[in-house]
């Protein structure tokens, strides 16, 4: 189980996140972690999914039309971008749902790019899916860390 008090340290201690309520944040970090886990998806990654595709902004939309928090399209989804910008839930759970089926379509080392990309990665979609993977991985470490010193 995670500590979300201390999650939101080591986020906010990698990155200040001045432009959203550290509240909002709160919120949407418990929300991730439930639907991640629904969907059997590591949390810190998911977690970094949301700050790379909308630096937990819920009505970002991007020029491809991807929309809310884990910047679904609506294309890959049954909801339309309103409601995907309107509702963290529904954003959360598509976003979830949607890395878990490209999990499972391509293997755990590939299936962030497919998430950023669609069907096919090329080298942006490659770079973006590394500085996902760094991030989640030093916010688990930094969480790691945070959680040893209270322990001690």
């Amino acid at each position: 189980m995670i500590d979300y008090i201390l999650l939101m340290q080591a986020l906010l201690s990698l990155t200040p996140l001045d432009h959203v309520s550290h509240i909002e944040v709160f919120d949407i970090v418990q929300a991730a972690d439930h639907y991640a886990q629904q969907h059997a998806n590591d949390t810190f990654t998911t977690v970094s999914l949301i700050y790379h595709e909308s630096r937990f902004i819920k009505d970002a939309k991007s020029s491809a039309k991807a929309c809310g928090l884990m910047q679904v399209s609506d294309g890959w989804s049954q909801f339309s971008c309103e409601e995907l910008q309107q509702s963290t839930d529904i954003n959360l759970f598509e976003g979830n749902r949607l890395a878990a089926d490209f999990r499972t379509m391509y293997g755990n080392k590939d299936w962030i790019c497919h998430y950023n990309a669609g069907n096919e990665c090329n080298e942006q979609s490659v770079r973006w899916s590394n500085a996902v993977k760094h991030f989640a991985n030093k916010l688990y470490k930094r969480y790691v860390r945070e959680l040893r010193q209270c322990l001690d």
